[in-house]
């Protein structure tokens, strides 16, 4: 049997320092490729925000290179594009990242815009109305895709108590309402030394890099991290369904089971054998049963995201209408099967080795590398993604039935549906039903 591959991100070349103004630092060492990626990481997002202020990060995501202390609005990305560089940023529930990756030999540029921009930046009203609006017309598009808001939807109704219920992107309508002083009183709390960390991944030396950090995010405030209380979604005792009519040809379907979080980290693991077995790769349970043998579904896909607190564990599906019970039948008893039978050995090595695969292919830059470390890092810690893969490799066939057993009933999930107009008119017609 052949064993387990060398550590993808190992340990011992990860340097850590944490600044005196209490700023965690990540340095990765790679010289194969002469670019360095810089990421800053922060503890914000959605999951932060409460239903009056949602919103708020995603809009600082957007502010932030619209002008700081010392530099005009993009300049910051006009230099690192300037050098053959790019540069992004997303919000999600569980953060705000910044990323850019450029040639090593201008990393200090990088450095020093990255902490002007995320540091000082200054918020100006008519600024703040353009990012509204385009932010508005992001929400738009994501509104126009069927998968994108069949998720949003489905989680809206999971979450009933708990932020993750709250978008990322924000509510529209709070959007429209949050202020000037609202930006600046959230990004005085959480855009602190303690409440953000800074990774530096290729070809640099981490002495040098550490210096650097120092140099430009060590004015960050020492103030301490906010202290924010989170509400815990209670446990579900239900079937909880939501159902939007739209213009589309086929229906879609999302069927989600509350998950484990950060701190349950045997179970995150195996939820993500699990994940493999039922849904990933040509040979994955799903795909003979939904496809292959009957081909019940056009497209399908299951993911479960790790994240700070309890998520979710989603299978979502694009189906014909008249299908929808049949796949819906199909899906519980498949997850139903892994909660009561154990995976085959042979099954189980292959969904480690696909696991494997997929997590070094996304490791294979310092882009991707530098990822890893800090969405690990901003939810519990870095190691976790230095030892994921000896921590699959340690999931076991009871591993996976117990967390099926714990996570997976078919009477407690809940199911977001998007179905045809014109299907739902057939039906009434058919039916004889009055519609007023």
């Amino acid at each position: 049997m052949v064993g387990p591959m060398q550590p993808i991100l190992p340990a011992d070349k990860i340097s850590v320092r944490t600044l005196g103004n209490g700023l965690r630092v990540l340095v990765r060492e790679s010289h194969a490729v002469p670019v360095i990626s810089l990421q800053v990481w922060v503890r914000a997002g959605s999951r932060y925000e409460s239903r009056e202020t949602n919103g708020v990060f995603h809009l600082m995501e957007h502010m932030v290179f619209r002008g700081s202390q010392n530099r005009r609005p993009d300049q910051v990305n006009e230099e690192i594009e300037g050098v053959g560089g790019y540069t992004n940023a997303e919000t999600t529930r569980d953060s705000c990242r910044f990323f850019t990756v450029v040639p090593s030999m201008h990393f200090q540029m990088a450095a020093e815009g990255y902490a002007d921009a995320l540091l000082r930046p200054v918020f100006r009203e008519q600024t703040a109305e353009v990012e509204k609006r385009a932010i508005a017309l992001e929400s738009a598009r994501r509104g126009a895709n069927p998968i994108a808001s069949l998720e949003d939807m489905t989680y809206r109704e999971a979450f009933q108590v708990h932020s993750y219920g709250l978008l990322p992107a924000g509510d529209l309508v709070q959007l429209d309402k949050i202020t000037l002083r609202t930006l600046r009183e959230y990004h005085q709390r959480f855009f602190v030394a303690s409440n953000m960390i800074v990774i530096v991944a290729g070809d640099i030396d981490a002495t040098k890099a550490f210096s650097t950090v120092d140099a430009t995010f060590g004015s960050a405030s020492a103030s301490p991290a906010p202290d924010v209380q989170i509400q815990s979604e209670p446990a579900l005792t239900s079937v909880r369904e939501i159902t939007a009519l739209r213009d589309v040809k086929q229906a879609a379907m999302a069927i989600a089971m509350h998950a484990p979080g950060i701190d349950s980290s045997r179970e995150v693991c195996a939820m993500d054998v699990l994940l493999t077995v039922l849904g990933e790769g040509k040979t994955s349970r799903l795909q003979k049963l939904l496809k292959q043998d009957a081909a019940l579904v056009s497209e399908y896909q299951v993911d479960f995201l790790t994240q700070k607190d309890p998520g979710l564990f989603v299978i979502t599906c694009v189906l014909s209408d008249e299908n929808i019970e049949k796949v819906k039948s199909a899906l519980l008893e498949a997850c139903m099967r892994l909660s009561r039978e154990l995976v085959g050995q042979s099954e189980l090595v292959k969904a480690k080795a696909l696991l494997e695969g997929q997590y070094a292919a996304s490791n294979e830059t310092a882009d991707g590398q530098a990822g890893s470390l800090g969405f690990y890092e901003v939810i519990d810690s870095y190691l976790f993604a230095t030892d994921y893969v000896s921590r699959i490799h340690m999931v076991t066939a009871e591993d996976v039935r117990r967390v099926a057993q714990q996570y997976f009933s078919v009477g407690r999930y809940t199911m977001g549906l998007i179905r045809p107009k014109k299907a739902l008119a057939e039906t009434v017609r058919a039916e004889g039903i009055e519609m007023h």
